[in-house]
Protein backbone atom coordinates (compact mmCIF):
# COMPACT_ATOMS: atom_id res chain seq x y z
CA UNK A 1 0.00 0.00 0.00
CA UNK A 2 2.88 2.40 0.71
CA UNK A 3 5.95 1.03 -1.07
CA UNK A 4 6.98 3.07 -4.13
CA UNK A 5 7.58 -0.28 -5.89
CA UNK A 6 4.09 -1.60 -5.14
CA UNK A 7 2.17 -2.80 -8.21
CA UNK A 8 -1.03 -1.48 -6.63
CA UNK A 9 0.24 1.86 -5.30
CA UNK A 10 -2.21 3.69 -7.58
CA UNK A 11 -5.10 2.21 -5.56
CA UNK A 12 -3.95 4.23 -2.51
CA UNK A 13 -3.16 7.79 -3.67
CA UNK A 14 -1.81 10.21 -1.10
CA UNK A 15 -3.47 13.16 -2.82
CA UNK A 16 -7.03 12.93 -4.08
CA UNK A 17 -9.98 15.17 -4.80
CA UNK A 18 -13.11 15.47 -2.69
CA UNK A 19 -16.53 15.93 -4.24
CA UNK A 20 -18.48 17.90 -1.65
CA UNK A 21 -21.57 18.16 -3.86
CA UNK A 22 -22.88 21.06 -1.77
CA UNK A 23 -21.71 19.63 1.56
CA UNK A 24 -19.82 21.82 4.02
CA UNK A 25 -17.54 19.37 5.85
CA UNK A 26 -14.72 17.31 4.29
CA UNK A 27 -15.99 14.16 6.01
CA UNK A 28 -19.32 14.52 4.19
CA UNK A 29 -17.65 14.47 0.77
CA UNK A 30 -17.25 11.61 -1.68
CA UNK A 31 -13.58 10.66 -1.94
CA UNK A 32 -12.56 10.45 -5.59
CA UNK A 33 -10.09 7.59 -5.79
CA UNK A 34 -9.77 4.96 -8.51
CA UNK A 35 -11.76 1.75 -8.32
CA UNK A 36 -9.71 -1.19 -7.07
CA UNK A 37 -9.23 -3.89 -9.70
CA UNK A 38 -9.78 -7.14 -7.82
CA UNK A 39 -7.51 -9.31 -10.01
CA UNK A 40 -4.57 -6.90 -9.60
CA UNK A 41 -5.13 -6.68 -5.85
CA UNK A 42 -5.27 -10.48 -5.40
CA UNK A 43 -2.17 -10.96 -7.57
CA UNK A 44 -0.27 -8.41 -5.48
CA UNK A 45 -1.39 -10.13 -2.26
CA UNK A 46 -0.30 -13.56 -3.52
CA UNK A 47 3.19 -12.18 -4.18
CA UNK A 48 3.49 -11.26 -0.46
CA UNK A 49 1.83 -14.29 1.18
CA UNK A 50 5.16 -16.04 1.76
CA UNK A 51 6.16 -13.16 4.08
CA UNK A 52 3.28 -13.82 6.51
CA UNK A 53 3.98 -15.54 9.80
CA UNK A 54 2.00 -18.65 10.75
CA UNK A 55 -0.01 -16.57 13.26
CA UNK A 56 -0.87 -14.01 10.54
CA UNK A 57 -1.95 -16.79 8.18
CA UNK A 58 -4.12 -18.26 10.92
CA UNK A 59 -5.78 -14.85 11.51
CA UNK A 60 -6.71 -14.73 7.81
CA UNK A 61 -8.64 -18.02 8.03
CA UNK A 62 -12.10 -18.83 9.29
CA UNK A 63 -12.10 -19.91 12.91
CA UNK A 64 -14.63 -21.58 15.12
CA UNK A 65 -17.83 -19.97 16.33
CA UNK A 66 -17.53 -18.79 19.92
CA UNK A 67 -20.21 -17.88 22.43
CA UNK A 68 -19.46 -15.40 25.24
CA UNK A 69 -21.73 -15.55 28.28
CA UNK A 70 -21.65 -13.02 31.11
CA UNK A 71 -20.95 -14.60 34.48
CA UNK A 72 -20.77 -12.09 37.38
CA UNK A 73 -18.77 -14.47 39.65
CA UNK A 74 -16.27 -15.44 36.97
CA UNK A 75 -13.01 -13.53 36.50
CA UNK A 76 -10.39 -14.37 33.95
CA UNK A 77 -7.65 -12.74 31.90
CA UNK A 78 -7.91 -13.34 28.18
CA UNK A 79 -4.62 -13.05 26.33
CA UNK A 80 -4.33 -10.45 23.61
CA UNK A 81 -5.06 -11.59 20.07
CA UNK A 82 -2.30 -9.24 18.94
CA UNK A 83 0.32 -8.88 21.70
CA UNK A 84 2.20 -5.61 21.65
CA UNK A 85 -0.68 -3.90 19.88
CA UNK A 86 -3.69 -4.76 22.06
CA UNK A 87 -3.41 -5.43 25.81
CA UNK A 88 -4.74 -8.54 27.53
CA UNK A 89 -8.34 -8.35 28.72
CA UNK A 90 -8.11 -8.37 32.51
CA UNK A 91 -10.96 -8.88 35.00
CA UNK A 92 -13.09 -10.37 32.23
CA UNK A 93 -16.43 -11.67 33.46
CA UNK A 94 -17.27 -13.68 30.37
CA UNK A 95 -17.13 -17.41 29.89
CA UNK A 96 -16.07 -18.42 26.40
CA UNK A 97 -17.42 -21.64 24.89
CA UNK A 98 -17.44 -23.16 21.43
CA UNK A 99 -20.82 -22.79 19.80
CA UNK A 100 -22.18 -25.25 17.27
CA UNK A 101 -24.88 -23.73 15.13
CA UNK A 102 -28.02 -25.86 15.24
CA UNK A 103 -28.71 -27.92 12.16
CA UNK A 104 -31.86 -27.45 10.12
CA UNK A 105 -32.49 -31.15 9.64
CA UNK A 106 -36.02 -32.28 10.42
CA UNK A 107 -37.51 -28.78 10.23
CA UNK A 108 -40.42 -28.11 7.89
CA UNK A 109 -40.08 -24.83 6.06
CA UNK A 110 -43.00 -22.82 4.77
CA UNK A 111 -42.07 -21.04 1.59
CA UNK A 112 -44.05 -17.83 1.31
CA UNK A 113 -46.66 -16.50 3.72
CA UNK A 114 -48.38 -18.72 6.29
CA UNK A 115 -52.07 -19.46 5.87
CA UNK A 116 -54.30 -16.82 7.43
CA UNK A 117 -51.76 -13.98 7.40
CA UNK A 118 -53.42 -10.56 7.22
CA UNK A 119 -51.94 -7.90 4.96
CA UNK A 120 -52.62 -4.29 4.03
CA UNK A 121 -55.75 -2.78 5.54
CA UNK A 122 -56.59 -6.08 7.22
CA UNK A 123 -53.34 -6.41 9.18
CA UNK A 124 -53.51 -6.61 12.95
CA UNK A 125 -53.63 -3.44 15.03
CA UNK A 126 -50.29 -2.45 16.50
CA UNK A 127 -48.43 -2.77 13.21
CA UNK A 128 -49.13 0.58 11.57
CA UNK A 129 -48.09 1.04 7.97
CA UNK A 130 -49.11 3.25 5.10
CA UNK A 131 -51.49 0.45 4.12
CA UNK A 132 -53.69 1.02 7.15
CA UNK A 133 -53.04 4.63 8.26
CA UNK A 134 -54.94 7.39 6.46
CA UNK A 135 -52.36 9.68 4.85
CA UNK A 136 -51.54 11.95 1.97
CA UNK A 137 -48.20 12.60 0.34
CA UNK A 138 -46.71 15.50 -1.56
CA UNK A 139 -43.52 15.66 -3.59
CA UNK A 140 -42.38 19.27 -3.43
CA UNK A 141 -39.62 21.61 -2.27
CA UNK A 142 -40.24 21.53 1.48
CA UNK A 143 -36.85 22.80 2.70
CA UNK A 144 -35.99 19.54 4.45
CA UNK A 145 -32.78 20.11 6.43
CA UNK A 146 -30.33 17.24 6.92
CA UNK A 147 -26.88 17.76 8.51
CA UNK A 148 -27.41 21.54 8.59
CA UNK A 149 -27.98 21.55 4.82
CA UNK A 150 -31.26 22.27 3.04
CA UNK A 151 -32.24 19.70 0.44
CA UNK A 152 -31.72 20.98 -3.10
CA UNK A 153 -34.21 18.52 -4.56
CA UNK A 154 -37.86 17.73 -4.03
CA UNK A 155 -38.71 15.76 -0.91
CA UNK A 156 -41.62 13.41 -0.32
CA UNK A 157 -43.51 14.49 2.78
CA UNK A 158 -46.17 12.14 4.09
CA UNK A 159 -48.80 13.61 6.38
CA UNK A 160 -50.81 11.27 8.59
CA UNK A 161 -54.43 12.38 8.57
CA UNK A 162 -56.19 12.91 11.88
CA UNK A 163 -58.63 10.03 12.09
CA UNK A 164 -59.67 10.84 15.64
CA UNK A 165 -61.29 14.26 15.37
CA UNK A 166 -60.30 17.62 16.80
CA UNK A 167 -61.41 16.78 20.36
CA UNK A 168 -58.94 13.88 20.69
CA UNK A 169 -56.19 16.01 19.11
CA UNK A 170 -56.75 18.84 21.62
CA UNK A 171 -56.70 16.28 24.41
CA UNK A 172 -53.37 14.92 23.20
CA UNK A 173 -51.87 18.41 22.83
CA UNK A 174 -52.50 19.05 26.53
CA UNK A 175 -50.07 16.19 27.26
CA UNK A 176 -47.11 17.89 25.57
CA UNK A 177 -44.38 18.37 28.17
CA UNK A 178 -46.31 16.28 30.72
CA UNK A 179 -45.62 12.77 31.96
CA UNK A 180 -47.85 9.94 30.85
CA UNK A 181 -47.85 6.64 32.72
CA UNK A 182 -48.29 3.32 30.95
CA UNK A 183 -48.32 0.24 33.15
CA UNK A 184 -46.35 0.46 36.39
CA UNK A 185 -42.75 0.94 35.30
CA UNK A 186 -42.70 2.88 32.05
CA UNK A 187 -42.79 6.67 31.90
CA UNK A 188 -42.80 8.65 28.70
CA UNK A 189 -42.69 12.32 28.04
CA UNK A 190 -45.14 13.38 25.37
CA UNK A 191 -43.41 14.95 22.41
CA UNK A 192 -44.89 17.26 19.82
CA UNK A 193 -44.65 15.85 16.32
CA UNK A 194 -44.81 18.01 13.24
Amino acid sequence: MCSPNSPILDFYPRDFKLDKNGKKQDWEAVVLIPFIEEDRLLKAMRSREHLLTEAERERNNFGVTLKFTYAPDHEETYPSSLPGVFPDLTHCKCVMNYFDLPTLEGLDFVIGLCDGVKLGKNMLAGFPSLDNLPHRGALDFHGVNVFQMDSRNESMVITLLNDYGVERLNEAQKMIGERAFFGELMRFKAVALN
